[in-house]
């Protein structure tokens, strides 16, 4: 039986009093929250009495719903309360506006803005909003301000102000204004005109702007200036011209145009600048050009005369003395005035005169002028149309060129001969490849030779009446026969021992170049009669414009002595230039300089890379390198890599083959000498051309070997077939030999004296190399492989037998054919691939690496 809960009277006591407790605190709280209410409910209405009470438009909204509005927003929007109070905000928002009032929903700190709304009617409107939150509660008010008006005007004040800047800015002119004595305004013409920056100008004060204003002009300038700023020229618009001083100093004519507008008591001046230099400098020069017309009216160094349809109607008195008249004299008057021109200008010359009144060409031009006394003298003409009275008429300048064409024809003129020299038919050339004319040009080169024989020939009793110099006579007669005989229609030029000949074309191109190569061979030799010497002579032709590529009159004369040049490198009378020998004649001639330079650095040590030794090896019949072949390579630094057949032979041809070819021997020996560390059977061959054997080589070899310590056995020279034949070098390969260098014979092409030379010198050759030709030749024709094995027996079993190494094998058909016909080494392509660097071959020699 449980035992049954009991409480004392004392804890009974004690829940009762807490359970009062309890009610009291919620009578209180229930009396707060009727006091809060009511509180809240005069809040409102004090709010909605204070927004029906001023002028601004309120809306009160919770969460972006409007719950109250005042009677000014109806207005604004054209809403009723009743229409708005309940609705969403972003209702009545326009599109673009919307996120402002998002982000004005979302946030309660006060802000100020701007958004357009849509009103009732469909009209746009835009708004400023000032928004709050309301104390205790969450809603949020706002204070609603119509500001549609005051944005158009706003918006207006701009689109004036743009349209103010663009015209002014735009003007042909310098504006500015100048406010209470400060620029306010520049525009950017202003700047041009003046040459100072805007935004200096618009730092300038009275005085400032007073100093751009030339001095001489500056207290003109001040008075106007004060005129204005005391309203004194208020109601006109004053214009003057003025100089000013530019930015760089320089002075400038402009006019100003300004007016005082008062504005708040105040008179603001707007003023333009125009600038009239160009204007005035023309004012100027007018004046200045009527002065000269007025002296050289009267100028005693250039006639003028003017010329109607009946003549001359006036003329200065230079005209008469040049026509050896008198002026005063009344004949001499009447035989000027109302004569035609043309009667003082030698029929010759009439058509340029036509010329240049039909064309009114305005130009100068030559004619001959005749005196009434039948003398004549060069003149100088130049015309132009004028209108006199409302009649046409031609205005002409006249001067007497007379002493220049004296002085022109010395310049111009061979003293010996009378024709052009080379200055005076080079200007003939450009008048007519200015016309576009076809033409050819001979140059006929007396031979200088022949010339120097006559030199040295003493004048006797035949040759007295001849006279001391008889080279001249002789150039004089051959002239003289050109001229007369042979090309009397031509343009003939003399300079020194050469003759030019300006052929124009006459019909069939061919024809013309033949007859006139044949005209000119006809009189050479030349011999005159009598005397026992002849003058030979080289002749060129080129011809315009096919032979050209350019207008450039001195290149035609340069295409004749190119032309002439070859003809001598050939032994042959006469040569027709060519354009496609000419590009390689200079290209050659480039490669000539560029290799100098070469050579030169490489005498003091500048290789620049340009110089470098590829080997390529030769190989036995198990394909193993046995030897190597220097070959020196030239990397032009701008054309690349060019051939050893081309600039050996042009090295050759300077004389600088043999310092190449001791940097080759010194190169090949330094590496040699690497090599031999690698393979001691190794060796190396180098290749000699017959002009280093004239010089002290073997010396030089000889040092070379003995400064790398290389035994003379490991090198090799080999020496062209057809050098070996010649006795002089014969005692240089002997040398060798007991110098202990090897001597191969190279490009063997198993002619019958290189064949007798070798069996002759079987002693000291040790190794013969069959060139491509020859190895080609192999393969096409059965009977000649033949011959190549009886010739490879033959040296193979001589008292000391001779190496046989085939050279230019570039397949594995023929390397094959090669080892049956039984030559000892192969070199080539196949097996060697390209020619290889030096760290190439280190690289196979030392792990002994078969090339296949």
């Amino acid at each position: 039986m449980s035992e049954k809960n009991t409480k004392s009277p004392a804890e009974y006591r004690d829940e009762i009093a807490n359970l009062l407790g309890q009610i009291r605190e919620l009578e209180q709280k229930l009396l707060n929250m009727e006091q809060s209410n009511t509180m809240l409910q005069r809040k409102n209405e004090y709010y909605l009495r204070v927004i029906s009470s001023v002028n601004d438009g309120y809306v009160v909204h919770r969460n972006g719903i409007i719950t109250a509005i005042n009677k000014r927003v109806s207005e604004i929007t054209g809403y009723s309360s009743d229409e708005l109070v309940g609705s969403d905000l972003l209702e009545h928002v326009a599109v673009e506006s919307r996120n402002q009032i998002l982000s004005h929903i979302s946030t309660k700190t006060s802000m100020t803005y701007e958004i357009d709304i849509i009103r009732k009617n469909g009209d746009t409107a835009t708004l400023e909003l000032t928004a709050g939150s309301i104390e205790g509660d969450e809603g949020r008010v706002v204070i609603v301000r119509d500001i549609t008006d005051k944005k158009k005007i706003e918006q207006d004040l701009k689109d004036s102000e743009l349209v103010y800047r663009t015209l002014t800015e735009q003007a042909i002119i310098g504006i500015y204004t100048i406010d209470d004595g400060v620029v306010t305004y520049a525009n950017d013409l202003m700047q041009k005109v003046s040459g100072y920056r805007k935004e200096d100008i618009l730092t300038w004060g009275p005085e400032d702007f007073l100093n751009l204003v030339h001095p001489e002009d500056r207290e003109f300038a001040r008075e106007q200036y004060k005129k204005k700023i005391t309203g004194e020229t208020e109601a006109t618009v004053t214009q003057y011209d003025l100089r000013i001083i530019t930015s760089n100093g320089t002075t400038k004519w402009v006019t100003l145009f300004s007016k005082p507008i008062k504005i708040n008591k105040r008179f603001v001046i707007m003023s333009a600048m125009l600038d009239i230099d160009e204007r005035k400098n023309a004012e100027t020069n007018l004046r200045e050009s009527e002065e000269r017309f007025r002296i050289l009216a009267d100028s005693p160094f250039q006639g003028m005369f003017i010329h109607d349809e009946s003549g001359i109607i006036l003329a200065n008195r230079t005209v008469f003395k040049m026509l050896g008249l008198d002026q005063h004299n009344p004949r001499d008057f009447e035989k000027v005035y109302g004569v035609h021109a043309l009667r003082f200008v030698a029929k010759d010359y009439h058509w340029k005169v036509f010329e240049d009144i039909r064309e009114n060409h305005n130009q100068p031009y030559e004619v001959k002028a005749l005196r009434l006394n039948g003398s004549s003298f060069f003149a100088e003409l130049q015309s132009s149309w004028t209108f006199l009275n409302g009649s046409k008429m031609r205005v002409f300048a006249i001067r007497d060129i007379t002493e220049r064409k004296r002085v022109e024809f010395v310049e111009t003129h061979d003293r010996l001969t009378g024709f052009l020299n080379e200055t005076g038919f080079l200007t003939k050339l450009a008048e007519s490849i200015k016309q576009e004319e076809q033409f050819e040009v001979m140059e006929i080169e007396l031979s200088s030779d022949d010339l120097n024989k006559i030199r040295h020939i003493n004048v006797d009793e035949n040759y007295k009446s001849i006279g001391n110099d008889l080279e001249e006579f002789i150039i004089s007669d051959i002239a003289s026969t050109l001229s007369r005989q042979c090309f009397p229609d031509k343009i003939i030029a003399r300079d020194g021992n050469r003759f030019f000949l300006l052929c124009p074309h006459t019909g069939d191109t061919g024809y013309t170049t033949g007859h006139s190569i044949n005209t000119a061979l006809s009189i050479f030799p030349y011999s005159l009669k009598g005397f026992p010497n002849e003058v030979d002579a080289h002749i060129s032709i080129t011809a315009f414009p096919q032979d050209f590529d350019s207008k450039n009159p001195k290149k035609i004369l340069n295409n004749c002595d190119s032309a002439i040049q070859w003809a001598r490198d050939k032994n042959v009378r006469f040569m027709l230039f060519n354009k496609k020998r000419d590009s390689e004649v200079r290209e050659l001639y480039r490669l000539e300089q560029d290799l100098k330079v070469a050579v030169h650095n490489l005498r003091n040590n500048i290789n620049n890379n340009e110089f470098y030794i590829a080997y390529q090896p030769k190989v036995n019949a198990k394909e193993k390198i046995v030897g190597l072949e220097a070959l020196i390579r030239w990397n032009h630094p701008e054309i690349g890599e060019i051939t050893p057949t081309l600039f050996i032979g042009i090295a050759e041809h300077n004389g600088l083959i043999g310092e190449i070819g001791r940097w080759v021997v010194q190169e090949s020996c330094s590496h040699l000498s690497e090599l031999l560390k690698i393979n001691p059977l190794i060796n190396i061959s180098i290749n000699v051309s017959p002009q280093q054997l004239e010089d002290d080589f073997s010396t030089y070899l000889e040092k070379v070997l003995d400064t790398e310590m290389i035994q003379h056995k490991s090198l090799e020279i080999e020496i062209i077939e057809r050098e070996i034949v010649k006795k002089e070098n014969i005692r240089i390969l002997e040398h060798f030999f007991k110098m202990g260098i090897k001597i191969a014979v190279d490009d063997f092409t198993d002619e019958q004296a290189g064949l007798k030379q070798i069996a002759r010198l079987s002693g000291i050759i040790e190794t013969i190399k069959f060139s491509l030709s020859s190895i080609n030749y192999i393969m096409e024709n059965e009977s000649y492989a033949f011959i190549v094995k009886g010739l490879i027996d033959l040296v193979h079993n001589f008292k000391q037998p001779i190496q046989v190494v085939a050279e230019g094998v570039d397949s594995r058909e023929k390397f094959d054919r090669c080892l049956a016909l039984g030559f000892d080494q192969i070199q080539g392509f196949y097996n060697g691939r390209e020619p290889k660097l030096f760290h190439e071959i280190s690289t196979l020699l030392r792990n002994e690496t078969f090339l296949h």
